[in-house]
């Protein structure tokens, strides 16, 4: 696969997207995910993840009750259609 699938997810599903991110990974898929592409600490990280959403040809949201009530997935969903994703 070309490019690379943005993962956005509310940590309290941190399990399940644990197990997706592997099984993506095992498939040879290449995903974004703040946990591994953002340093602790950098003050930067809101622009790495738009940077990251725009670059990557896909956008996957996990969606659940917790990431529908998570500020920082709705975020990342606005930036995602607006770059078309």
């Amino acid at each position: 696969m070309d490019g690379q699938v943005f993962l956005s997810y509310s940590r309290r599903d941190s399990k399940f997207v644990d197990q997706l991110l592997n099984d993506l990974e095992t498939a040879g898929i290449n995903v974004w995910i703040d946990r591994g592409d953002i340093v602790a600490g950098d003050t930067t990280w809101r622009q790495q993840i738009v940077e990251g959403i725009k670059t990557s040809p896909i956008f996957i949201i996990v969606l659940s009750p917790d990431s529908f009530e998570s500020d920082d997935v709705s975020s990342e969903l606005t930036v995602a259609h607006k770059y078309k994703k």
